[in-house]
């Protein structure tokens, strides 16, 4: 798997936050929990430097796009995020799916940048991120993307996440409510899944929650080209080369394809796995009281959360747009990225 790559800058000069973060990345990784095996190494207790040309040449221009990369000490390990855009503005955080990471916002974040301050974050175990050795599951995620947040400071701060970063992004709204000053989503779960025939609509589900978590990581440990299918069911058009290899770099080996896998198999359905339920209750009941402004997306005909189910759920919600983006399955950001940067500006400049 790649190392992590020297970490290039808008100019030579390291800003002092740069280097203030750079010496708390080394002093706090000195103690670094074990990485997975297989998984991108840590040398001398910072991420271990390979040259960008690693890199897929797709997801090299999309850095160079954004200004570089940035990581921050979190945890015993590291989170890779990019940003763009006045730091003075009220920030926006993007929260990618499942297994995205940083790149699926390419398209979405100049967009943004005109009028904000745009952070996206690659969760743990994801993209650039480290992949220490641990289960991956949801109360893991949640526990890092807080962590990611308090440790940059970010304050008020716009939650946009799709899929797996939706759940997480919606947990953390619920435990900081305080902090958050809005919430936009597409494609993710809004409140608990009693069965699996509840999700008989969503012909993608069986393959992103599968019943039998120990095939599904047999699978994806053995099959290397797993990350291109997952994309070819849900997108409009087949994905190039460049966008697959943007998204595949990290899953090289096979234990770090495990990590998507474990991720999905938290997803509590008929009330199961318990720790999970409770989370996606607990942020469910959030949702439906909160007077915080949301803004639901939804691509035609959609996969998880299509018009339908967002029409049913939002009844007596408060604070809640619905706004559709054109046609798309999973991965709006792949098939209407245009549309949804600018149904986001719109509803975000109402507050």
């Amino acid at each position: 798997m790649p190392a992590m790559p020297a970490m290039p800058t808008r100019s030579s000069r390291p800003s002092l936050a740069a280097l203030v973060a750079a010496l708390a990345l080394v002093l706090t990784l000195g103690a670094a929990i074990p990485v997975r095996a297989g998984a991108r190494p840590i040398a001398g207790g910072v991420p271990a430097a390979t040259p960008m040309a690693a890199l897929p040449a797709s997801y090299r221009l999309f850095l160079a796009e954004v200004g570089g990369s940035h990581v921050v000490a979190v945890r015993g390990s590291y989170l890779h995020y990019v940003a763009m855009g006045d730091p003075t503005r009220p920030t926006l955080l993007l929260v990618h799916g499942s297994p995205d990471n940083v790149y699926t916002w390419r398209n979405i974040m100049p967009i943004l940048a005109t009028r904000y301050h745009v952070v996206a974050v690659d969760l743990l175990g994801f993209g650039r991120s480290g992949q220490p050795a641990l289960r991956y599951g949801w109360q893991v995620e949640i526990d890092y993307l807080t962590a990611f947040i308090q440790t940059l400071g970010l304050r008020h701060v716009t939650l946009i996440g799709t899929d797996i970063g939706g759940l997480f992004s919606f947990a953390y709204a619920q435990q900081h409510p305080g902090n958050v000053a809005g919430l936009a989503f597409w494609e993710t779960f809004v409140q608990p899944i009693p069965s699996y025939a509840s999700l008989a609509y969503c012909g993608a589900c069986k393959t992103f929650f599968p019943r039998d978590p120990t095939a599904s990581l047999a699978y994806a440990r053995h099959d290397p080209q797993f990350i291109a299918q997952a994309y070819s069911q849900s997108l409009l058009s087949p994905p190039t080369a460049g966008v697959l290899a943007a998204y595949a770099f990290p899953f090289t080996t096979p234990a770090v394809r495990e990590i998507p896998v474990e991720v999905g198999a938290d997803m509590p359905i008929g009330g199961r796995p318990a720790a999970t339920y409770a989370i996606i209750a607990a942020y469910a009941r959030y949702l439906k009281t909160t007077s915080t402004p949301k803004l639901a997306l939804y691509g035609t005909p959609g996969y998880v959360m299509p018009l339908g189910v967002l029409q049913r759920w939002s009844v007596g919600v408060p604070n809640v747009t619905l706004a559709p983006v054109g046609k798309g399955y999973h991965y709006l950001s792949e098939d209407e990225p245009g549309a949804v940067a600018q149904a986001i500006l719109a509803w975000r400049a109402a507050f």
